[in-house]
């Protein structure tokens, strides 16, 4: 019975940590990206993403219990999220952000075994959230992303791959869509999508 307790005590101290809160402004302040914990005992994270100033306009991004980080592009376009669900993977979305002009509240889920949900698409009134991009493989065992920075005035991202099976590898996304490719229609599936190609390992 001790040997039990013991385990289940372990077990509580590796799938949970502590949530990561804080509020974050875009630079142009029109939107703000807020990290709550999820659960009772203060675990976990809740990203909520808002119109600021309108608390009614707020949309569940991602939540897990463990940690979440966020940081805003130089240009306020776009939403780095860095999933910490799990302590042997580590997943980056990102979510390209506007003003919407819908009035009503509704978000479009992407579901994976293990992972569990996460917001694919979703508005409400004020602001609209879209994934543009996402690292490959999600919920890889034992490959953990890493959000480096933004490039070229936010037009890029850079990512480091942390691989036990293999030496870090560093990578250059380009966050610019086709010319042919509409802002507003964009979606992860779409052909020709950043998020549907193999990032470009730069070397550096």
């Amino acid at each position: 019975m001790k040997a039990n307790a013991i385990g289940l005590i372990l077990f509580g101290i590796m799938t949970h940590a502590s949530a990561k809160v804080g509020t974050w402004h875009s630079p142009d302040h029109k939107f703000l990206a807020t990290c709550v914990p999820r659960n009772i005992d203060g675990t976990g994270s809740r990203l909520l993403l808002s119109v600021t100033g309108k608390p009614d306009s707020k949309m569940l991004l991602r939540e897990n219990d463990r940690w979440i980080e966020v940081s805003w592009s130089p240009d306020s376009k776009f939403l780095a999220l860095t999933d910490g669900s799990d302590g042997h993977v580590t997943d980056i979305f990102l979510y390209r952000v506007q003003a919407s002009d819908a009035n009503d509240t509704k978000v479009k889920l992407m579901s994976l075994p293990a992972f569990g949900d996460i917001a694919k698409s979703a508005h409400t009134p004020g602001i609209r959230a879209d994934i543009w991009y996402h690292t490959p493989n999600i919920w890889t065992y034992d490959v953990k992303w890493e959000f480096v920075g933004w490039a070229d005035q936010g037009a890029s991202v850079k990512l480091t791959k942390h691989s036990r099976a293999s030496k870090d590898e560093y990578f250059k996304i380009s966050l610019k869509p086709p010319a042919d490719l509409s802002i507003n229609d964009a979606g992860m599936d779409a052909p020709g999508h950043p998020s549907t190609s193999t990032p470009k390992n730069t070397h550096q």
